[in-house]
């Protein structure tokens, strides 16, 4: 299965106010001075070697499963099953320079390649008289990551 996204995020490119009291907020209304009480306005723009706001954090899913039957006796079965799934996900495109001083990779999303044996197990067994059935299963699941993870990592490191 394929993903393909195309996200727009443009947190903070028309800027935004932050005040640090109600008074300061009141004389912005006003139109009248209140300076220098940490009162800040923050606006973002696209890193460079980005593309901003527009970002595609596609992935690619990938998924197999084997079962087999066993009549162990003719009122026992055996079901075993494997399953292994993969997700490939898209890289960011730029390694922020800060971050990657500090050795944090902002343009890697590290994949599990690691197999994942999501092992099956089921049986099912009856008396001789088939009055009795006993029935039962055992698995282990991962769960996938959800695309909007990777669609808000890929824009929040390329905006500086």
């Amino acid at each position: 299965m394929t993903d393909a996204i195309a996200n727009f995020f443009p947190g903070n490119f028309s800027g935004a106010y932050t005040f640090n009291s109600l008074r300061t907020f009141g004389c912005s209304l006003l139109g009248a001075p209140c300076y220098g009480n940490g009162d800040q306005f923050v606006q973002a723009f696209g890193g460079a070697g980005t593309t901003g706001p527009a970002t595609h954090p596609n992935l690619n899913e990938y998924s197999g499963f084997i079962q087999d039957e066993w009549r162990i006796t003719p009122t026992f079965t055996l079901n075993p099953g494997l399953r292994y799934d993969y997700e490939s996900l898209a890289q960011p495109p730029v390694l922020n320079p800060i971050a990657g001083q500090a050795g944090i990779l902002t343009n890697r999303i590290n994949s599990d390649r690691i197999i994942l044996a999501a092992s099956r197990l089921c049986l099912d067994t009856e008396s001789l008289h088939q009055r009795i059935v006993v029935r039962g299963g055992y698995g282990i699941y991962y769960g996938r990551t959800p695309s909007i993870l990777v669609a808000q990592r890929i824009p929040t490191m390329a905006f500086r």
